[in-house]
């Protein structure tokens, strides 16, 4: 399953990702940024995707010439799987607020318990926003300015419908923020959502198309009640019927 789904990424995909490539390394501070291409677990089973903002130090720009370059291959590992245990000079997974309410939202999905291994081969990863400046430092956090995201939007936007529409998981988390971030993409792409009240840090839930049930809560860093609230996040799953 998982190699037909990177197979139809590339060939769908290819043409924007080059278009988005060419005009980005046009920019003076091309050497400058990063990018990001979509992760798809060995075992992912079109249960569950999440989505983030942008990426954080992931490789720099001119590396990738197409998305055939950029998209993981080989033994299909992704960058979750390989970096959860933070060996030197790669971003610590493990310590991620990001990252540790996924794994909880991963797992209960599938009545695991909540710190179950193996729940990052099943999942799906993409971020809203393809590239990023690159980190000044290591284990520093560079995110995409509105400038940056003004440029790559349209691309932004068609990459992510079509991987939406291919990858097609039942449930789809935005750990994102509303406001400047996923607002922008629900307006563009014809999301069907509405508020969640008296929810914390959750804050819409609704429908994305192609079956897709969509939770979109805000960033986890610095949030309270990390591990409830990713409970909670579930339940809303279950009620829009995003489960199995």
């Amino acid at each position: 399953m998982r190699q037909a789904l990177v197979d139809t990424l590339g060939t769908e995909c290819a043409p924007v990702w080059k278009d988005l490539h060419a005009k980005a390394m046009r920019r003076p501070d091309a050497g400058a940024l990063a990018m990001f291409t979509p992760q798809i677990g060995q075992s992912y089973d079109g249960e569950f995707m999440v989505i983030g903002r942008c990426t954080n130090e992931w490789a720099p720009l001119p590396e990738f010439g197409s998305l055939a370059d950029a998209l993981p291959a080989g033994d299909g590992t992704t960058q979750v799987e390989r970096n959860w245990a933070a060996p030197k000079g790669c971003y610590p997974f493990c310590r991620s607020n990001f990252w540790q309410v996924t794994r909880v939202v991963a797992n209960r999905l599938q009545g695991a318990e909540t710190d179950a291994p193996g729940w990052a081969s099943r999942i799906a990863w993409s971020n809203l926003y393809k590239l990023a400046p690159l980190a000044a430092r290591e284990g520093s956090v560079a995110t995409t300015d509105l400038e940056l995201q003004r440029f790559q939007f349209e691309e932004a936007s068609v990459l992510l419908a079509a991987e939406l529409r291919i990858l097609r998981p039942k449930c789809a988390l935005l750990l994102t923020g509303w406001e400047m971030w996923a607002d922008r993409f629900a307006r563009h792409l014809s999301w069907e959502t509405t508020p969640v009240a008296d929810a914390g840090w959750i804050l819409a839930s609704g429908t994305l198309g192609h079956g897709i049930r969509v939770v979109i809560a805000a960033h986890p860093q610095a949030k309270p009640n990390r591990r409830a609230t990713a409970e909670r996040i579930v339940a809303l799953f279950k009620e829009l019927g995003g489960t199995r």
